[in-house]
This record gives structure tokens, C-alpha cells and sequence, in this order.
């Protein structure tokens, strides 16, 4: 299943460069101004969660957009993609799982043009565990030709696959679960939402450096980049689909995600 989301992950990145690059972006909004829906979202997770249940008709799918009825072009999924990377142990039952997806992570920072900020995150839980994920950057930088960015996927208790040396910042200090943290740390959070709480922590902490960003999926990405040493959300609006695959790849690298009392996140 991991080899089949990896190809689909990719397709659905090929998708949205062309719909971006053709210049046909729709976008409407959702609950609020800044709870946004493009066609790309519509598209992208059409293109999943259909070639899953055509393959496994009796998964359970949970995706960020409800109710999808978008039509998409078929494929042969590549269900070899990653067959000599992955331990025959982690064969497990259908109905012990749930794949996340959410088809473009980061829709507020997208329709802004903030193209590097946006990520493709599926994840796989394994009775309310997550122990794999993807995590795919159409766009390395902001240009709409630009580049494709980090590719990655992760299988927690066995690693991660590999990633160009080029996207990596400095090594991450060890840390300890909770704070106080050291000094010398770079702190990533959401650039759209912030408390009087959430600035009291930084300036508490003494972080040395604090990045402002969107998109859950690409702020657990620079702590797995070792571009951050930490990322706090203080605020409600993530859900499920933005952390399950990311916290997965995470785990994989020795990290933890918790909610802001230490409690490990139940996917179920």
C-alpha cells in the first residue's frame, strides 16, 4: 500500500504544478477568509482516495475534503514502487487501518503564492498509531517553474528514505520532551495565528531564531530537515490529515508529536 501511495503522492504533485502552471486555479472559501478550497484540492484528493478504493475497495480513507465527487483520469497504480524497501513485518489486516490524506497542505499559503510552503501529507495508522507517511513539496521554492522539493517517506521503528544532503540545514541538538528547551534553538509556527500565550513561550524560551510559516506538513518538515529544532501550534485548526503522515516520518527520525499537555495524538 506504502508503494502505491508513493506513486500516487507523485502523480498528484505532477497534477498541481500543471494546473498552477496553467494558470487554472480555482478558489473558494470553506468556514472563513482564510479556511480556503482551490480545484487543486478537489483534484488531487479525487485522484487518491479514488485510485485507493478502486485498488482496496474496503480501506478506510479519511480526507480533508468531504463529500468529493471531482472526477480524475485513471491510472495503473505501481503497487511495486517501494517492494525491496519495505519489511515484509509490517503486513498487517485492512481493517486495522486508516489512511490520512490531505491533498494540498497549506491551501492559504497556496492561492498567496507561497508555493515552497505547500505539501502533499498522506499517513497510515495502524490501530490509532501512525506508522508511515509521505510527505511530498511540489514546489522547492515560490516561482510556479520552480524546482520540485522534498520527496520523503518514513516507516516508524525503520527509517526514512533518503534525502539529498542539499535540503538539510544544521544537526539538531538533543531536546528534552518538554520544556524548558536550551538556548540556541530555532522555533517554527504558523505565521496566520498567534496568542499572547504562544508569544509569552517564545520570549520565555529565549529561542534564537523563530520562522514564521504556513502549513503544518512543511513546518514538521524543517524539524525533520533539521532546519528547526521545534514547531508549536497553539492554536485550534489542525486536524488529523495534516499530522498523521508527518508525525509518522518524525517518529521515524527520533522525534515526538504530542498536544501541548504531552499527550500522544490517537488516530482512530
Amino acid at each position: 500500500m506504502l508503494s502505491a501511495l508513493y506513486h500516487l503522492t507523485d502523480q498528484t504533485a505532477l497534477l498541481a504544478r500543471k494546473l498552477v502552471l496553467e494558470g487554472d486555479l480555482i478558489i473558494s472559501e470553506k468556514k472563513n477568509p482564510t479556511d480556503l478550497l482551490t480545484n487543486v484540492d478537489l483534484t488531487n484528493q479525487a485522484f487518491i482516495v479514488g485510485h485507493l478504493l478502486q485498488t482496496w475497495p474496503k480501506l478506510h480513507v479519511i480526507g480533508e475534503e468531504q463529500n468529493v465527487t471531482h472526477p480524475f483520469d485513471h491510472i495503473q497504480v505501481n503497487l511495486q514502487a517501494l517492494k525491496n524497501q519495505i519489511p515484509e513485518s509490517l503486513i498487517c489486516p485492512l481493517d486495522d487501518l486508516i489512511v490520512y490524506v490531505d491533498p494540498i497542505d497549506g491551501t492559504k499559503e497556496f492561492t498567496e503564492g507561497f508555493y515552497s510552503q505547500v505539501t502533499i501529507l498522506v499517513g497510515i495508522a495502524l490501530k490509532g498509531r501512525p506508522i508511515a507517511g509521505i510527505i511530498c513539496q511540489p514546489w522547492k521554492e515560490d516561482a510556479k517553474d520552480s524546482d520540485r522539493g522534498v520527496f520523503v517517506w518514513g516507516l516508524v521503528n525503520h527509517g526514512v528514505s533518503p534525502i539529498d544532503p542539499s535540503h538539510f540545514g544544521s544537526p539538531l541538538l538533543a531536546l528534552p520532551n518538554k520544556p524548558p528547551f536550551p538556548q540556541s534553538l530555532t522555533l517554527a509556527v504558523t505565521k496566520s495565528r498567534s496568542t499572547p500565550e504562544l508569544e509569552s513561550f517564545i520570549k520565555k524560551n529565549n529561542f534564537q531564531d523563530v520562522l514564521r510559516v504556513g502549513g503544518c506538513g512543511y513546518k514538521i518538515l524543517l524539524l525533520i530537515l533539521e532546519k528547526a529544532d521545534v514547531y508549536v501550534q497553539a492554536t485550534p485548526g489542525t486536524n488529523r490529515w495534516d499530522t498523521c503522515g508527518p508525525e509518522a516520518i518524525l517518529r521515524a527520525k527520533g522525534g515526538t508529536l504530542t498536544n501541548l499537555s504531552g499527550i500522544e495524538y490517537h488516530y482512530g
